[in-house]
């Protein structure tokens, strides 16, 4: 493909999926927003349902996605009330959610909190240095 289509699409699709060959492809083809199963930010759980990816290779794709241009919303499903769900695997779907966004939304990088869907994420602090110079931590 030598162009972006005169097109957008959406999908339904899995990030673990996803190269960087194939991310470039997608935002040349013109990609709107995609929606992601998750299940569950905990690989313990992920395991015990079968599903058959690690988280990690869900971040390197939404990581691709932004390193090729996607300027499109990631939507996330999760089912947050799987079979041997506990507070700790729900608290780990809250900071996998947390990672999916870092990578995918322009807004992360811009400001000190995101609110999607009704739910404020805070992804950095601001502090002043010695000089008077923001920093991030």
């Amino acid at each position: 493909m030598s162009e972006k289509l005169e097109i957008e699409w959406s999908g339904y699709i899995r990030t673990s999926l996803i190269t960087p060959e194939l991310a470039k492809l997608m935002v040349r083809s013109g990609v709107g927003d995609l929606e992601v199963a998750i299940t569950s930010g905990s690989q313990e759980v992920l395991n015990n349902l079968h599903m058959g990816f690690k988280l990690e290779r869900l971040y390197d794709g939404c990581r691709y996605l932004a390193e090729a241009g996607f300027k499109g919303k990631v939507i996330l499903n999760y089912s947050l009330n799987s079979p041997k769900e506990t507070e700790e695997s729900l608290l780990q779907s809250v900071e996998s959610y947390k990672n999916c966004l870092l990578y995918t939304s322009d807004a992360a990088d811009d400001l000190l909190c995101v609110d999607l869907g009704g739910r404020r994420i805070i992804k950095k602090k601001n502090t002043q240095t010695p000089h008077n110079t923001p920093t991030t931590h």
